[in-house]
């Protein structure tokens, strides 16, 4: 359950709005294949006894030779996930922000109206099966800390802000999503007082990507990652710009690299 919530909020959070990824089907693919690949790597949960893997073996496991790259490396779908967050996200908003076209309260209601029913059906849906399986087992399942603390962080989208001081409880795997509403906070301010630009997307992205390699705290990298895709958004709609012949010799070019 936990780690089908983590790929449809992670969806949601990299959909944005969905009428601006309708026209740009690889975005659907790609979405499709983190989602898949972040799913099947949670499959090894169903050998948890208590809070430990036992004897998980992923060779072992249905259509290993076939889904082996997603069960051993699924979890960098996260990443990937992050990153077509900030192409959506540069492409639906950029220009909007950077004119002051979109108010806070418009910006953060759509981001709230898509993501919180969701986490909150999931994350009440979840504590309520660990209760049961506390009361059959006497142990909670994979996940140990289901204090009233931590409800509370995870009730707020916040459960993994100050993490490692916080860890993971209740639906865990939205962790990401918990980083990436930070993260709409400050592409929101950023956007409205530097711009969308490649000057200061870059700037971000070499920020993030630097703290990150000093700090090792997960709000950065997911900053990183979101920057990334922004950075890719404006090289996408500079390339728009190009006639055919030089944008195919473009895009070759990148794809040889």
């Amino acid at each position: 359950m936990s780690a089908v919530a983590e790929v449809r909020g992670a969806a949601a959070v990299a959909a944005g709005d969905a009428a601006p990824a309708a026209g740009l089907p690889g975005i659907e693919l790609l979405r499709f294949v983190c989602a898949f690949a972040v799913l099947m790597w949670h499959y090894q949960h169903f050998s948890y006894v208590a809070n430990q893997a036992h004897e998980f073996d992923p060779t072992r496991q249905p259509f290993y030779a076939l889904l082996s790259f997603f069960y051993r490396y699924g979890l960098y779908g996260v990443q990937v996930f992050w990153c077509v967050s900030g192409f959506i996200f540069f492409w639906k908003y950029g220009a909007a922000l950077a004119r002051r076209g979109v108010t806070a309260r418009r910006f953060f209601l759509l981001r709230f109206s898509r993501l919180y029913p969701l986490h909150l059906a999931t994350l009440l849906l979840v504590a309520l099966l660990q209760a049961l399986y506390m009361a059959g087992h006497g142990h909670y399942f994979v996940y140990r800390d289901n204090s009233a603390g931590s409800f509370l962080l995870q009730l707020s989208l916040a459960s993994h802000w100050l993490y490692p001081l916080t860890g993971f409880s209740f639906n865990a795997p939205i962790w990401s999503v918990s980083l990436e509403v930070l993260a709409y906070a400050l592409f929101f301010a950023w956007s409205r007082y530097a711009g969308t630009g490649w000057a200061a997307t870059l700037a971000a992205a070499l920020v993030a990507g630097l703290a990150w390699r000093y700090a090792d705290w997960p709000l950065l990298e997911c900053l990183l990652y979101f920057y990334v895709g922004a950075l890719v958004a404006l090289a996408h709609a500079a390339l728009a710009r190009w006639r055919p012949a030089p944008r195919r010799a473009a895009l070759g070019a990148a794809a040889a690299l």
